[in-house]
């Protein structure tokens, strides 16, 4: 597979470095030590971004087969140097569908660019939910995501790939699990890492699933184990009125105290069983307890969204008291349009935190989405897909004030583009604040870096 990029019209820095030796010179064109740009588009007098520029985007695509995309998903930034990782869903010409991950440098070139799962035992849905990158210096990353096979089942795998120079992310290991016997699997694929990197793997087997992966990743080589070792619980989340086949597993990420906390939905149309109704689960791992956890919590629609009739948490993020971010889409029909983005805040328990359900504006009523994370400093950033009055949507990112109870707007940026369905998710942050996005824009997979 080839790829092409595109360079966005704002803020690019390709071709304006220096190497001169001589004091920084601001408002001369040339970008010089301690500059992070000089006279481009969304550049300040003092030679820093304005907060929301996007300092470069770029679409990518596949040749031959592969003639129309689906679109980013996730996103991951190596630390060591701010190059960004992100990965998604590819279609081809044919209508199966496959896996794509590629890299970017901190700059914005293009390092590789990978598709998987693209037509494996007559595979027509394979998607990459979810790729982290190895803190520590590591090269490794690892990606987990689905596909389906000709027989309609559907299967969750997770896979290690080292991108140590020249390897253009070498494949590792993979594992695969048989998730759900029908074609009606909504999700699967999240994955979090710990603060020993250990991998955290869920979705959904007939039921909500989560297992543990050590990935060996401390070794003297700093190289992945070929087999890793692992441990596997189900957990079993009481939603009620709860058809196991229909919980859906959307966010995962791990508390300070090692406590898993999920958040999903419940997948159907039947509303006096509350289906579609959003979950938000505490659970504490303990191997005397029945299934390995004991549940600290667990909150139902009732408390998560109770102004709405319909609602989907599709992702999760904790600051680093371990409040807790939800974010996804509502509806006060039903599961049809118009979709609202949702964003919401609770404290560690569970509890609501802002004063207004609707602190962050789900937009225009229409197809609209929102995933939100928390930035290093405590601040929120959203990244979204907002309906427009062309009947298209607009990719959008927000960035919101850390405050407990009436979190303030800072700014927002748009991302233009034709009359069509844009959206932007997936964020991360690199080691100087900035922001990385993925999602589509005019039909092409997009990663874009913007100014804290």
């Amino acid at each position: 597979m080839q790829a092409t990029e595109a360079d966005s019209a704002t803020g690019d820095t390709s071709n304006t470095e220096s190497d001169s030796t001589s004091e920084p010179v601001c408002g001369n064109g040339v970008i010089e030590d301690g500059e992070a740009c000089d006279a481009q588009e969304g550049c300040s007098g003092a030679c820093t971004w304005y907060p929301g520029t996007i300092i470069w985007q770029r679409t990518f695509y596949g040749t031959g087969t592969y003639d129309f995309d689906i679109g980013g998903d996730s996103v991951s930034v190596w630390q060591e140097d701010g190059s960004i990782i992100a990965s998604g869903q590819v279609a081809t010409g044919d209508s199966s569908r496959g896996g794509w991950f590629s890299r970017y440098s901190t700059d914005g070139n293009l390092l590789w660019a990978h598709i998987l799962h693209d037509d494996i035992d007559g595979n027509t849905s394979a998607r990459a939910n979810a790729i982290r990158t190895i803190d520590g210096g590591y090269d490794e990353f690892v990606v987990a995501g689905r596909y389906r096979n000709r027989e309609s089942r559907w299967i969750m795998w997770m896979a290690a790939f080292s991108s140590k120079p020249p390897s253009n992310a070498a494949p590792i290991w993979e594992l695969e699990y048989d998730a759900i016997t029908s074609a009606a699997a909504a999700t699967s694929g999240a994955l979090v890492f710990d603060t020993q990197n250990r991998a955290h793997f869920g979705g959904e087997r007939g039921g909500l699933w989560v297992a543990k992966y050590d990935l060996e990743v401390a070794l003297s080589d700093g190289s992945f184990d070929n087999t890793p070792t692992s441990k596997s619980k189900e957990i079993d989340y009481v939603v009620p009125h709860n058809d196991p086949a229909k919980s859906r597993l959307g966010g995962l990420a791990l508390a300070s105290n090692g406590d898993i906390i999920a958040c999903g939905y419940l997948d159907g149309y039947d509303f006096e069983l509350e289906l579609g109704s959003a979950w938000l689960s505490r659970m504490r791992p303990d191997q005397e307890a029945p299934g390995g956890f004991v549940e600290v919590f667990h909150k139902t629609m009732d408390n998560l969204a109770p102004d709405f009739h319909f609602a989907r948490c599709q992702n999760i993020s904790l600051d680093e008291n371990d409040s807790i971010l939800l974010s996804g889409i509502v509806s006060k029909t039903d599961s049809t349009p118009p979709y609202r983005a949702w964003v919401d805040r609770f404290d560690s328990e569970g509890e609501h935190m802002w004063e207004s359900a609707e602190a962050i504006p789900g937009g225009g009523a229409g197809q609209s989405f929102a995933e939100a994370s928390f930035s290093p400093d405590g601040s929120i950033v959203v990244a979204m897909q907002i309906s427009t009055a062309s009947n298209g949507t607009d990719a959008v990112v927000r960035k919101y004030s850390s405050d407990p109870k009436v979190p303030a707007l800072e700014w927002e940026t748009s991302f233009p583009s034709s009359p069509k369905d844009d959206f932007a998710r997936g964020v991360g942050f690199g080691p100087d604040s900035s922001i990385a996005v993925t999602g589509l824009l005019d039909g092409e997979i997009m990663v874009a870096k913007l100014a804290p």
